[in-house]
């Protein structure tokens, strides 16, 4: 799995020497969690930092592409697909699919 990892790496940054790596986080989810009344309140808080989650990877993998995003995988999700011009669903867009920081 590293060695995946270095190679990919390696053909984004052929050239650099000083890698590090960087932790974003997105919150705090607490709050949307509590201050959710309904249901609705707690899928819109969940869908509002999945999607800047999206966002806030997005100058990332423009500039470097999509490999440098270690956690989590986003080739298969579906703000990722929408991006790139692929067809979604609109019943796959319904779901928050990431999580609030990625590697």
């Amino acid at each position: 799995m590293n060695k995946i990892i270095n190679e990919q790496f390696k053909s984004v940054f052929q050239n650099s020497e000083n890698l590090s790596l960087l932790l974003v986080s997105i919150g705090p989810v607490q709050e949307f969690i509590s201050e959710a009344r309904k249901a609705r309140d707690l899928w819109a808080g969940s869908y509002i930092l999945s999607l800047a989650t999206f966002r806030a990877m997005e100058p990332i993998f423009k500039k470097y592409t999509k490999d440098v995003i270690i956690y989590p995988q986003i080739e298969e999700n579906p703000f990722y697909k929408l991006h790139n011009g692929n067809m979604v669903s609109p019943a796959d867009l319904q779901f928050p699919t990431l999580p609030n920081h990625f590697l």
